[in-house]
């Protein structure tokens, strides 16, 4: 697909979307779009943009078009062959209106661009927009004496966001997207820097944003290309753990006991996360859920909520040879949801008839996938209740004495996405939606009956150690989902 045509089906799947026309089919491709691919999540913030811009545009009456009083010639030279000129009468002001205007104006452009035509539509010039505008509120309650901002509002340089509780989202420069849950205090510094003196947030930042830096009473922390969060306790410490990509931490210089010393600088990759205290020093985060940061961006802001099944997640390896963490996810395991914090692959069921039911839904733990390649890893899961815990098993390596003594194979099975061969990427090879669809290998699930709050202990994936690079091998590292202890009976059927 090419860069004018993913533009043209985000616009076209958006309008549906906003004019609540869409079908489910036109929601799931959207969404999909805009978890794939990075160029498509930085159009559809564009879009958004361009419909705010227009928003303000007719409301000052002041729409310029290349003759003030255009023809319908002229007019239908706007859009690209074969589109109908003929558009539905809506309410002027309503986001049917905006989202229309916003389509037709964005789609000639694009249309003019392909064919290099030289009518042009300027709406607003680049450089006349705000640094930034709140995209949405959801429940937000300002400090008192802050100023306080409304949806679709300009943020600029200097701009300080002080909220007591709620989220907002903010989308900076067109290429940042960030979210902000209260109590927090966010200041906008420019293009290149924010300042978070408190708060959780979690920030999507494009190629173009490259380089935005934002500080902390503790850190710097600098984005080269991803997707991380971040919790700030001014008194005590700030949290860092990266989604995607990559991101540069290190302490602040006014934070460390001897000024004289380097700060200590840390480079994070996707599924790692780090702990600078008040004293400057890092240490290893272990887990990573919803309590303690604000998940991935995803399209609707899915809720996410705690595990109340799953209290703490912790392994044997030492903070000072990784910086790895383990994402607790609460309720959420379903068909194509993200099996691992270094990797994209999606657990499926192996055929239409989707994920064993007794998994929809149910608390489950992101692990490591390089961890595949140690013969000595333990992680103990501490549970705060009776639990079924069952551990996904790849079938391709030998059953251990330690799953095969505590656990028992229930005779389901479950399907790996992986989208895309580790050894030899190919990126033509994207993971697939629905069940049953794009399975590349096969899990046995495994089952212990947890009958007390507890600490389960897991093993090793390997008998021996392997020495090949993690994505040498052909192989995959288990998962562990945890749901509340009810009768379980039955096997799958042939």
């Amino acid at each position: 697909m090419t860069e004018n045509e993913l533009s043209i089906e985000i616009l076209s799947l958006s309008l549906r979307c906003q004019q609540g026309v869409a079908s489910e089919e036109d929601r799931a491709r959207l969404e999909y779009l805009l978890r794939e691919s990075e160029e498509a999540r930085l159009v559809y913030s564009g879009v958004a943009l361009d419909t705010v811009t227009l928003a303000e545009v007719a409301n000052k009456n002041s729409l310029v078009l290349p003759n003030e009083n255009p023809t319908d010639d002229e007019i239908g030279t706007l859009a690209p062959a074969g589109m109908e000129t003929e558009l539905r009468p809506v309410r002027k002001g309503s986001w049917q209106f905006l989202l229309a205007l916003a389509a037709l104006v964005l789609i000639a452009s694009w249309s003019v661009a392909m064919f290099q035509t030289k009518e042009t539509v300027t709406v607003a010039d680049r450089q006349a927009r705000p640094l930034a505008r709140i995209v949405h509120l959801e429940d937000v309650q300002w400090n008192s004496g802050a100023v306080e901002f409304a949806e679709w509002s300009a943020v600029n340089s200097g701009d300080s966001l002080q909220i007591e509780s709620g989220m907002l989202e903010l989308v900076v420069d067109d290429v940042i997207q960030v979210v902000i849950q209260g109590p927090a205090n966010f200041e906008l510094v420019s293009a290149e820097k924010a300042l978070a003196h408190s708060g959780k947030l979690v920030a999507r930042i494009g190629e173009e944003g490259i380089g935005f830096e934002i500080e902390t009473p503790h850190a710097h922390v600098v984005d080269q290309g991803t997707a991380f969060s971040i919790s700030v306790s001014p008194e005590a410490q700030t949290d860092v753990v990266v989604y995607e990509g990559i991101v540069d931490l290190s302490a602040r210089d006014d934070s460390l006991p001897d000024s004289s010393q380097p700060p200590i600088f840390r480079r994070l990759q996707s599924g790692e996360g780090m702990r600078v205290d008040s004293q400057g020093e890092l240490n290893r985060i272990t887990s990573v859920g919803p309590r303690d940061f604000l998940p991935p961006l995803r399209l609707g802001r899915e809720a996410v909520r705690p595990s109340r099944l799953i209290a703490s997640v912790t392994d044997n390896v030492s903070s000072l040879e990784t910086s790895k963490y383990y994402r607790i996810v609460g309720e959420g395991f379903a068909e194509d949801c993200v099996s691992y914090v270094d990797r994209l692959h999606q657990w499926n069921g192996i055929d239409g008839r989707g994920i064993p039911g007794f998994l929809h839904g149910a608390d489950y733990v992101m692990t490591f996938n390089d961890d595949k390649v140690l013969d000595d890893l333990q992680i103990a899961i501490e549970v705060t209740q009776p639990v079924a815990m069952y551990v996904l098993w790849d079938d391709r390596i030998e059953v251990p004495e330690w799953l095969s003594k505590d656990f028992l194979d229930t005779g389901w099975d479950i399907g790996l996405d992986e989208g895309y061969n580790d050894r030899v990427p190919d990126v033509s090879r994207k993971t697939e939606l629905g069940a049953g669809k794009s399975v590349d290998f096969v899990f046995s699930i495994w089952k212990q009956e947890v009958r007390h709050a507890s600490t389960v202990l897991l093993g090793s994936v390997q008998q021996a150690r392997i020495d090949e690079a993690p994505r040498e091998v052909s192989q995959s590292m288990y998962s562990i989902v945890v749901a509340p202890l009810r009768g379980f009976r039955g096997n799958k059927a042939n």
